[in-house]
């Protein structure tokens, strides 16, 4: 058996694309004809995925409110992508959004949480 996404594959990021939070790094923004219709769209690349974003005005805004109205100022900044159910023209679509990645996680315990020595243990 096959998904829809296997049976009708796209060229950009589409909200089945995406599973859980997905940090990644923006590339660039580039203008570029998309769909059969050959419509200019502004469309954002990352360096972990191959395909591209199209970019819509509300994750247009999400990443501005994060770094600026400058594109160029996006370049290099991470952002988290996800998807989620939202209304497009009076139906409940798979839509990818955007917000702020997380900080990265500590790779190293807490000092506190290195020691073997069982004395440790004793609150003196």
């Amino acid at each position: 058996m096959a998904t829809m996404n296997e049976m009708f594959p796209s060229n950009y990021i589409k909200g089945a694309d995406i599973k859980g939070d997905t940090v990644v790094t923006v590339d660039r923004v580039s203008r570029e004809e998309v769909g059969p219709t050959k419509d200019q769209k502004w469309v954002i690349h990352f360096k972990e995925l191959e395909k591209g974003l199209t970019l819509n005005k509300t994750n247009g805004q999400s990443i501005e409110v994060l770094y600026g109205p400058d594109t160029e100022g996006w370049r290099g900044r991470q952002i988290t992508l996800f998807s989620t159910m939202v209304d497009f023209q009076g139906k409940q679509v798979l839509s990818v959004r955007i917000r702020q990645a997380k900080p990265a996680q500590a790779t190293q315990p807490a000092p506190w949480q290195q020691s073997t020595d069982p004395d440790d243990d004793i609150p003196y």
